[in-house]
């Protein structure tokens, strides 16, 4: 009898109707089981309309969850598999979290994917054994019915994927029995997690049937393995796992050493065997600074620092003995952001780097010279060292690999190396650092000495803890001044010099200070008004002191010493015969020679009564007036006509002085001080010191 298409739905949908009121629910509290998983899909295969080929029963408005009040539903394959879904879980699939990865698969998962050329497509995961995901579906290949036991593998799925709606409480990776447990490998401290007080440790896990947990146990090496903390480590979806310990955690003390173990664990429960690290350095990063130039100098073998086999990008790093005038062996330590430190080479500009830059991770692998480029290869953690130095751990590396010496030699032009962070007392992979300076500078820029007297220099260096705190010290002209090996300038002569100070750690940095030598006289100094006319006529001899280091510029100059300064500015001549002038017959006086020497010459005339009177004081327009002798007598003399309308006391100048001080005022010899020229004022040291050097600086 020949049924019609209505009468077919309608009996379909009576059907659907009564399989799903009288198919048993499930009340599943927290974890599910593959127990019951398992017994859940052997009942449901066996019912009518779900069993493999034949036809899944459907109506047009497709399968609701009993579980959602958001309407949630499909038809189809979909629709199977959200009733599926609902009879596993007592959930909705469609409210469900969802995941994308295959990796996370659980039994009675539902798997939308890309069915080409049919469109999309779900399944419901049966089981799975290795990489096989095993499934039911319906309408598979457009034909309506059911399939069970149908395969892909995980990769097949992933390519395709859309995505998983996985249950709220299944971790149930497969129902086949499972006696195979997971493998450990490659544990390690990754370097980038070196920091303060904490590091990160990884382990590749692997499963026939996928790994569900890992966990870490780390302790103080020497104490028991349960005196530390045990933690689970968090899957970082590559097949590696991580956790974090900090050293509190661990339970280390001080400056011991860490021990570390790892286990995992697969669906089934397998218990992997465990893999460990032991008596590994817990090491801290530290920050020495932005920026310094420093030797790199093995711990062990302090005559040994990190130098070069060439300038060339490719050449390789060698153990070099210290020479303090090689800058191939200085490198530039520039901190960046994240703690990590460029290392550039101050000769050949080009940076601390692995052979075979960012991808060379391995045990042995020698370090390099190359240009600067910014890569991890090239950035260096600098951590603390139990022995008291410092280890350098390139940031392309990631496990702990420190820089080291291949063999662990010290010897000349031995290859530097990176080697995997282990015992504190591995003395090969331990550096100190020897700052140099990058500039020094000198306590002052310019100074004056007095002739015979000392001064002390000294410098500054920058950065302050520089491991050479000398300096070589040098003076541009030891005649004018010398300088010790400590810095103390000594006054020769009056002049200028240049003392300089330069580095003696290789850095050749240099610092100067500008040296005038002054004259050794106390009572005059460089702020004195008449101190550069005394300082030219003692430079000349033509004045001295009144002893070593006294001038006494406000002393009144006597005629004895105006003829002494006169015959001194000529050479001191000598004149034959006997002074003429009572007073000045013994010829041991310091002024005898002087006087017999202007007199004949008519520079000086003596008083009426026969007598010079040498120590007699001589007033100003008595000092324009033998001024101007000399000046006939040098043959020099020229008529001038001196203006006296600023000066208020010009009416007081004497009538033998008038033709005298004339000369001097018009030529500028005397100038005067507070508009007056003080004609009838004994003249004083720094008066005839300033008028003598008028002269001859004015008179041509």
């Amino acid at each position: 009898m020949k049924i019609s298409k209505t009468k077919k739905y309608l009996i379909a949908f009576i059907v659907l109707v009564a399989t799903i009121i009288f198919m048993p629910k499930y009340e599943y509290a927290g974890n599910y089981s593959a127990e019951q998983l398992s017994s859940k899909f052997n009942e449901i295969r066996n019912k009518s309309g779900y069993r493999s080929g034949e036809y899944y029963l459907w109506n047009d408005g497709g399968w609701f969850s009993d579980y959602c009040t958001s309407g949630h539903g499909g038809y189809q394959c979909h629709g199977y598999g959200i009733n599926l879904f609902d009879w596993l879980f007592n959930q909705c699939a469609m409210c469900s979290s969802r995941v994308y990865n295959m990796d996370q698969i659980c039994v009675g998962d539902l798997i939308r994917y890309n069915n080409a050329p049919y469109g999309e497509h779900t399944v419901i995961v049966q089981d799975v054994v290795g990489d096989t995901v095993y499934f039911t579906d319906a309408n598979g290949i457009g034909d309506g019915t059911v399939r069970w036991d149908n395969c892909f593998s995980k990769s097949y799925f992933q390519e395709r994927l859309i995505y998983i709606a996985h249950a709220s409480g299944n971790d149930v990776k497969s129902l086949s029995k499972d006696t195979t447990a997971p493998t450990l490998s490659d544990i390690h401290v990754h370097s980038q997690s070196i920091g303060s007080d904490s590091i990160r440790v990884r382990v590749y896990a692997s499963d026939n049937v996928g790994v569900t947990k890992v966990k870490f146990s780390a302790w103080q090496t020497g104490n028991s393995a349960t005196s530390g903390t045990t933690k689970w480590a968090t899957s970082m979806g590559n097949g590696y796992w991580e956790t974090t310990f900090t050293k509190a955690e661990a339970k280390i003390v001080g400056d011991n050493l860490g021990c570390i173990r790892a286990w995992a664990y697969d669906a089934t429960g397998n218990e992997s065997n465990y893999d460990g690290i032991y008596d590994f350095v817990f090491g801290q990063k530290v920050n020495l600074g932005n920026s310094f130039v420093a030797r790199i100098v093995s711990k062990s073998y302090s005559n040994y620092c990190i130098g070069l086999s060439g300038t060339n990008n490719g050449d390789d790093l060698k153990l070099k003995t210290k020479n303090q005038s090689d800058d191939s062996q200085l490198w530039s330590f520039i901190r960046n952001s994240d703690g990590t430190y460029q290392i550039i080479n101050v000769k050949a500009n080009k940076s601390f780097d692995t052979d075979g830059g960012t991808s060379a991770k391995d045990n042995g692998t020698i370090m390099q010279l190359w240009s600067y480029t910014g890569s991890a290869s090239q950035m260096q953690y600098v951590i603390q060292s139990y022995n008291g130095g410092y280890r350098f751990v390139p940031a392309n590396q990631d496990k702990v690999r420190g820089v080291d010496l291949k063999d662990g030699k010290a010897q000349e032009n031995q290859p530097i190396i990176v080697y995997q962070v282990g015992s504190k007392d591995n003395k090969a992979q331990t550096w100190t650092l020897e700052k140099v300076a990058t500039s020094i500078s000198m306590n002052v820029s310019s100074t004056s000495v007095k002739k015979g007297e000392t001064k002390q220099l000294s410098v500054k260096f920058n950065p302050t803890d520089v491991a050479t705190k000398s300096v070589k010290w040098t003076t541009s002209n030891s005649a004018i001044a010398t300088v010790s090996s400590s810095g103390v300038v000594t006054g020769i002569k009056e002049g200028n010099v240049t003392i300089t100070a330069t580095t003696t750690d290789g850095s050749n940095k240099k610092a100067t200070c500008n040296v005038t030598i002054i004259m050794p006289f106390k009572d005059v100094d460089t702020s004195h008004w008449g101190y550069n006319a005394i300082k030219y006529v003692y430079d000349r001899k033509y004045m001295s002191g009144t002893n070593s280091t006294t001038f006494l510029p406000e002393a009144k100059i006597t005629r004895g010493m105006v003829v002494t300064i006169l015959h001194n500015m000529e050479g001191q001549p000598y004149v034959s015969g006997k002074c003429k002038f009572s007073d000045v017959q013994n010829t041991n006086e310091w002024y005898y020679s002087a006087i017999k020497w202007a007199s004949a010459n008519n520079i000086v005339s003596g008083y009426s009564n026969g007598k010079f009177g040498p120590n007699d004081l001589v007033t100003r327009e008595q000092l324009a007036v033998i001024l101007n002798q000399y000046c006939k007598y040098k043959g020099k003399y020229k008529s001038v006509k001196a203006d006296y309308s600023k000066f208020a006391d010009s009416n007081k100048i004497s009538s033998f002085a008038k033709w005298g001080m004339n000369w001097a005022v018009g030529t500028g010899i005397i100038n005067g001080s507070n508009k007056k020229l003080n004609p009838q004022g004994n003249a004083t040291r720094a008066e005839m010191a300033a008028m003598i050097y008028n002269y001859c600086t004015k008179i041509k």
